[in-house]
């Protein structure tokens, strides 16, 4: 029988992993497998010796700030014991999953997707709010953040975080049934997928062996490196319109297509292309329209645990 175990105890308590809710799809599943979701109890995992066992992380690359959960989990990127307790392991970074198979010589791991409780979605016809982003607002990224955002505190818009002392934040640590309400009245969602690593982080990471061979390190030194979120998801399933801060990897591409499910923004061009899409915010419609199709035929929580269970 298909199980899951979860444990949230060092997650924010509005972290999106807790709305997940598989388990409503997990009744009729009959495979001898179980998924850990949030924070692995590594003592019991032992415990089931007769069953697959499924990991899925959602943090990397950012390996360095799964130290606060568990020391142990930092051996998962040294071929330690802690990589070796699970069957497969499933990552939102494809750069990392490569980079590790190759490295173990193994197919254990594969990237995959941030699946969306569809439930909580709401995709109302009344789009009263202009431009909305949502993430957290803080450390060093927190003023490469605010120089990004700038632009949108010109049109009605909304910036939710849940922690962070940023004044550009209009809605603070709120109900992830709040964040999707005020999602679905979203015209558009602004979204960027970057992590900013301070030096000391930057230190750490370059000190990881063949790190060099992990291509979400390509530009370490210029203090970027990638981070897939759950936003591109939530805003296509709430029928709001992507706009997509363009980087060095652009990873969204593994998911959605420019032009045809979101657009590209740069720094520059931001507030201009705000400006031309609300005033000929009709256009967009087909656009919004592909783009919830396209994550209601591959990005459901069905097809979540369809992928799990395939091992894709």
């Amino acid at each position: 029988m298909f199980k899951i175990r979860e444990n949230y105890k060092n997650f924010y308590w509005c972290d999106h992993l807790r709305t997940y809710n598989l388990k409503k799809y997990t009744n009729n599943l009959g495979n001898n497998e179980i998924l850990y979701l949030g924070q692995p109890k590594l003592k019991f995992i032992d415990k089931f010796l007769n069953k697959k066992k499924i990991y899925i992380d959602f943090e990397e690359p950012n390996r360095i700030s799964s130290l606060r959960f568990d020391s142990k989990i930092a051996d998962l990127w040294k071929g330690g014991d802690y990589d070796y307790q699970f069957q497969k392991i499933f990552s939102i970074c494809p750069y990392t999953s490569d980079w590790l198979n190759e490295i173990n010589g193994n197919q254990r791991r594969s990237s995959i997707f941030h699946p969306t409780n569809e439930d909580l979605i709401t995709t109302s016809h009344y789009k009263d709010i202009d431009i909305i982003y949502t993430g957290n607002i803080h450390g060093m990224k927190k003023n490469i953040l605010e120089d990004i955002l700038k632009p949108i505190t010109k049109f009605n818009h909304r910036i939710i975080s849940a922690f962070g002392e940023s004044k550009l934040v209009t809605d603070k640590n709120i109900s992830n049934e709040k964040k999707f309400e005020l999602l679905g009245r979203s015209k558009i969602s602004i979204m960027q997928f970057l992590l900013f690593p301070d030096q000391n982080a930057i230190k750490k990471y370059k000190s990881i062996k063949n790190i060099n061979k992990n291509k979400a390190f390509d530009f370490i030194d210029m203090g970027i490196i990638p981070q897939m979120k759950s936003r591109p998801f939530e805003a296509a399933f709430s029928k709001t319109l992507m706009l997509v801060r363009s980087d060095k990897f652009n990873l969204i591409e593994k998911y959605f297509n420019p032009n045809e499910h979101f657009i590209y923004f740069n720094d520059e061009n931001l507030e201009k292309l705000i400006r031309d899409i609300l005033k000929n915010f009709h256009k967009y419609d087909r656009m919004v329209n592909d783009a919830y199709e396209f994550a209601l035929k591959k990005y459901s929580r069905k097809h979540f645990l369809s992928n799990i269970l395939s091992g894709d």
